[in-house]
């Protein structure tokens, strides 16, 4: 279970970066997107999470899905899997100190299962040797409680609280007119947590749905809100040209990713953690102010 302590002040807003499919490897991935939004979450001393396929690793001398158009010139090597993973930690090292997590999506678990090597173990290890920062390497999906330690204008300890985050990196198509909104009510059925994550079918939405829990001394119940976030991608690969994505017939894909902001304040006499959720499919302009 990865527990992520965060000390924060009264009033104080704490930001999060959540992403996924990256597939930074391919050369359809808009890098400059990726680390515009980096970089800002650098800039705001957000703490970024990666939900799965952060490589995307096709292009294996045995991969029946390779193909010689989507790859990238400096990684047409002999030892292929080592050059994309040496090449990602020395692009990603400059973030390294603001990544919390990255975790498996299902091209990193094709790449185990076909060549028996786990590439996030690799690659976070090797990005400690290089930076000497830890990253944790999360499993296809998993609870994040991140515990909130909230001070005082005058520094006294004020309050503990707990958000509870469930990701996963998903599953099937997405549905080419639900966009993968139906999943969201069956996923509230079996999760209990605050705030849902799930990515790979490079859609974007959020949905509040909201659910009845009794009260401790069963004298009645209150309505408590949990937040399902579709995370997009960085990967365009929709080209009227041709390519595999258009010719299947299928649409646009959304790029970017979702930030989230908490802060402690005051709520009917009493500290609690308000949330905002806003997605970005843009660049954002860096002030050099941080928050």
């Amino acid at each position: 279970m990865y527990v992520l302590p965060v000390d924060i002040n009264l009033n104080q807003p704490q930001w999060f970066l959540f992403t996924a499919d990256h597939h930074w490897d391919n050369p359809h991935c808009d890098r400059s997107l990726l680390a515009n939004h980096l970089d800002k979450a650098k800039e705001i001393g957000a703490k970024v999470f990666v939900f799965g396929d952060l490589f995307c690793l096709m292009q294996g001398k045995k991969d029946p899905r390779n193909s010689k158009d989507d790859i990238r010139p400096e990684h047409k090597t002999s030892k292929y899997l080592d050059t994309v993973i040496e090449d990602a930690v020395n692009w990603y090292s400059k973030y390294s100190d603001i990544i919390e997590l990255v975790s498996d999506g299902n091209h990193e678990t094709k790449i185990q299962s076909h060549q028996e090597t786990d590439v996030l173990s690799r690659f976070t290890s090797r990005m400690k040797a290089v930076t000497g920062n830890d990253i944790t390497k999360g499993g296809y999906g998993g609870f994040i409680p991140i515990k909130f330690t909230v001070y005082s204008e005058t520094g006294n300890r004020s309050k503990s609280l707990t958000l509870t985050i469930y990701y996963y990196h998903g599953s099937g198509g997405g549905g080419a007119v639900t966009k993968g909104v139906i999943q969201t009510n069956r996923r509230q059925v079996f999760v209990d947590a605050d705030i849902v994550v799930t990515g790979h079918v490079h859609n974007a939405f959020e949905v509040a749905l909201e659910k009845l829990k009794l009260n401790q001394n069963y004298t009645g119940y209150s309505q408590v809100s949990q937040d399902h976030i579709q995370v997009p991608t960085y990967k365009q690969e929709f080209d009227l040209k041709g390519g595999f994505h258009v010719e299947s017939g299928r649409e646009p894909k959304p790029l970017g990713c979702y930030w989230l902001c908490i802060t402690p304040e005051y709520v009917d006499r009493d500290i609690q953690l308000t949330r905002t959720i806003q997605k970005s499919q843009q660049k954002l302009r860096l002030s050099g102010k941080k928050s």
